[in-house]
This record gives structure tokens, sequence and C-alpha cells, in this order.
């Protein structure tokens, strides 16, 4: 890929639902000219994810942003996210957002 895009995928808990989530994003980062190396690289892209929350079955549209911060001298990253969904079940339809601190390993 791209160095300026990556694919990350997610495993969730919808604890208060007793479920879990499995989702997917490609994301880009915004290109921009940073003025030093611990600035964050600001991302934002789409994907989908499918719910089993308290014997629903759901699926939904994300559109994550948010920014990214590269550890130094290692391959890791760390980050803050905002995750708006669109949802859609057989008896619910509903928008939702997510807040997430993802932890990403970067292959080269």
């Amino acid at each position: 890929m791209d160095p300026e895009t990556f694919v990350q995928f997610d495993l969730g808990s919808g604890w208060f639902y007793g479920g879990v989530s499995v989702g997917a994003d490609y994301c880009k980062i915004y290109p921009r000219k940073k003025g030093s190396s611990v600035e964050p690289d600001i991302f934002y892209g789409f994907g989908a994810e499918v719910y089993s929350l308290g014997g629903l079955g759901l699926v939904a549209g994300r559109l994550p942003f948010g920014v990214n911060w590269h550890i130094k001298d290692t391959p890791l990253e760390i980050g803050v996210a905002a995750v708006p969904h669109l949802v859609f079940g057989d008896s619910a339809t509903f928008v939702a957002v997510g807040l997430s601190v993802p932890f990403r390993w970067v292959l080269n």
C-alpha cells in the first residue's frame, strides 16, 4: 500500500448489551507539512462493522477520523479516534459514535 494509506481492523465489546463487534476501515493520512517529528498524523477513512448485540445482528457503515503518533524507534503508533456509525438491522436503525485509543503495529 501507499505509505499515506492503511487498513485497520478492530474488535470491540458491546458490554452494555452483552455482545461483540468486528470492523475494518480503509484510511488515508491527510497530507500536510508537519513542523516537527512529534506532531501527529491526521487520518480519515471509511469502513464497515458487524455487531452481535443482545441477540441482534447489525451492520454499520463507518467514517473514522483521528490522529496518530509514531513511537520513535519502534514499529508502533498510538492515536485517538472518533468513529461515527450508521447502523442497520432488522429491528433497529440508528446513528452512534465510537471513541477509541488505537494501537497500531506498522508493517513496512
